[in-house]
């Protein structure tokens, strides 16, 4: 648990500081297929489900959010070969729904979308160009992706903004090694009658080692490190204008997770 001093909450200066503390707990479902024909057609797909507990010291803090927010949603990537040449088109889909879940609406479903062209250019390097697409924040952006790996032993994946993440196997079921990400959301609270914030941004860019380990279809990996960045802004009033800042120091952080393929 982090636990954040906020500014900007107009809390009394008896009350001290005001703190976030936040907890984040997922879970993954991969179902991956793979379709051979004239061109090698691969499908990855994805339900994940993210609960981030929120948790408050300071009276006047505890008003302006939820007990906790949610992220649910479905994730794909369509890829195929282009012919038996180095091409391949990947088009990929996330819907997610996020916030309170009090009272679901519209506003919070949240989709993103990308098309990419990639390229192997060697047996070991292989890099894309794109565009994506968020339907909240910028919109139409520009996609890269550089993949790079020596054989099984290790491997090198850079997605900018996104994640920069380097794997070596110790094992045929065991890899560790680094990678920074860029982790985050958008919350938006589904009752119009709640109190506090309408909004909620949530971004961390965080590094570090991490090390997993496969057992079965069962993929368990724990990740730990330092988080640089860490900003938290609640948003209110008429066309969500009226922004309040969660000034969080920066510090240790860590994750432990589980994925489950079939």
């Amino acid at each position: 648990m982090d636990r954040l001093p906020a500014r900007g909450l107009d809390a009394p200066a008896a009350a001290g500081p005001a703190t976030l503390g936040l907890t984040r707990v997922a879970a993954r479902l991969d179902l991956p297929v793979v379709v051979r024909g004239r061109g090698r057609t691969v499908l990855l797909q994805a339900l994940f489900a993210e609960r981030y507990g929120l948790g408050y010291g300071g009276s006047d803090a505890s008003g302006l959010l939820p007990a906790a927010l949610y992220r649910i949603g479905y994730a794909g990537l369509l890829s195929r070969q282009l012919g038996g040449g180095p091409w391949r088109i990947a088009a990929g889909a996330q819907v997610t729904l996020a916030g309170d879940l009090e009272d679901v609406g519209t506003d919070q479903l949240q989709v993103t979308g990308q098309l990419l062209a990639t390229r192997r250019a060697s047996r070991s390097l292989e890099w894309g160009v794109g565009v994506a697409w968020i339907n909240v924040g910028p919109g139409l952006v520009p996609a890269l992706l550089l993949r790079w790996q020596d054989g099984g032993r290790q491997r090198l994946e850079v997605i900018p903004p996104v994640r920069v993440e380097y794997a070596r196997a110790l094992g045929p079921r065991v890899e560790a090694g680094l990678a920074g990400r860029l982790l985050g959301g958008r919350f938006r609270r589904g009752s119009a009658l709640a109190a506090g914030a309408e909004r909620v941004d949530l971004v961390e860019l965080v590094a570090g080692p991490w090390a997993s380990v496969r057992v079965g279809p069962v993929t368990l990996r724990g990740d730990a490190g330092y988080a640089p960045l860490r900003r938290y802004r609640l948003r209110e009033g008429e066309g969500n204008a009226e922004v309040r800042t969660l000034d969080a120091r920066s510090g240790a952080w860590f994750r432990l997770g589980a994925a489950v393929r079939f």
